[in-house]
């Protein structure tokens, strides 16, 4: 009896160990499908905040775009962030146009701030953009004279008479581009045109202005 009796025990030890075994593989097994799950919503989340946000602009620093033809005194600047976001300003003196109370000319100004939105990814050296807003520090008009110069509020020329916009790599190639907007290209007087414009650029579309680089 008592030889029986130790097997018996021995036989109920075993179970109670191959029970617990099977028990803690459970738990494991369970734990890592919690974690994949977790893992899981977690990238699904970051996805939806991403795609809410849009996409960006490929530079990681703010770079300053120009508008002009190189000749006169004026032209318009764009400080660009990579999320669309701007800031810049536009200047034309015109010294012929002066009397008593501005001896020093006329100056026509503006500072705006802005965003370039629904930013979207077109090939790998361009991107669609929207001018979903823009605004002007002083009304369109307003005058006011400061060191014998007559200042008028002016209109963010380049930018007015236009919402739709490209936003160009410098590897993008230039024979595919408008002339009209090729007219701001730094590029133009070169003896030899470049088959891609080596700088950044932004195409207003609608009027064919165009900002680039100069570095």
């Amino acid at each position: 009896m008592k030889k029986y009796f130790v097997i018996l025990m021995a036989l109920m030890l075993a179970l109670s160990v191959f029970s617990g075994c099977n028990k803690s593989a459970e738990e494991v097994k369970s734990g890592d499908e919690t974690e994949i799950t977790i893992g899981e919503e977690t990238e699904e989340a970051v996805e939806e905040v991403s795609e809410e946000q849009g996409a960006t602009l490929p530079f990681s620093e703010p770079m300053g775009f120009y508008f002009s033809s190189g000749a006169g005194a004026w032209s318009t600047e764009i400080y660009l962030e990579k999320d669309g976001s701007f800031t810049g300003g536009f200047h034309d003196t015109n010294m012929g146009e002066s009397g008593e109370e501005n001896p020093y000319g006329t100056c026509y100004v503006c500072n705006f701030s802005g965003k370039f939105g629904n930013i979207e990814k077109m090939d790998e050296t361009s991107y669609k953009m929207t001018l979903s807003e823009i605004t002007t520090e002083k009304a369109v008009g307003e005058e006011w004279i400061e060191d014998g110069v007559l200042y008028v509020a002016s209109t963010p020329y380049g930018l007015e008479g236009g919402t739709e916009f490209i936003f160009y790599t410098p590897d993008a190639k230039a024979d595919s581009m408008p002339e009209e907007f090729l007219f701001w290209w730094p590029e133009r007087f070169s003896e030899v045109l470049p088959e891609t414009l080596m700088h950044y650029g932004i195409h207003n579309v609608e009027t064919n202005d165009g900002f680039f680089t100069y570095e």
